[in-house]
């Protein structure tokens, strides 16, 4: 297994045969519709990723921001 960062370098390397990949629908959305990738439906798999949001500390948040934050929040907490 290799861990690769760039998504560029990791369709890169889908298109070559390389491997397979986890990657959101809108990454590879125009690799699909071409025929170029095939996405696989995986019913078994229960994948959590991490999630980070950066911002500048002393740059004024802006209501698109905090609305974001909010939502990531809200759909984070437990249930």
């Amino acid at each position: 297994m290799v861990a690769v960062e760039s998504v560029p370098i990791i369709i890169t390397m889908l298109l070559n045969n390389m491997g397979v990949s986890l990657l959101p629908d809108y990454v590879v959305k125009r690799y699909l519709e071409q025929g170029l990738l095939t996405k696989i439906h995986v019913s078994s798999l229960n994948k959590k990723m991490a999630l980070q949001v950066f911002y500048h500390k002393e740059k004024k948040r802006t209501p698109t921001m905090d609305k974001l934050l909010f939502e990531i929040e809200k759909a984070l907490a437990p249930q």
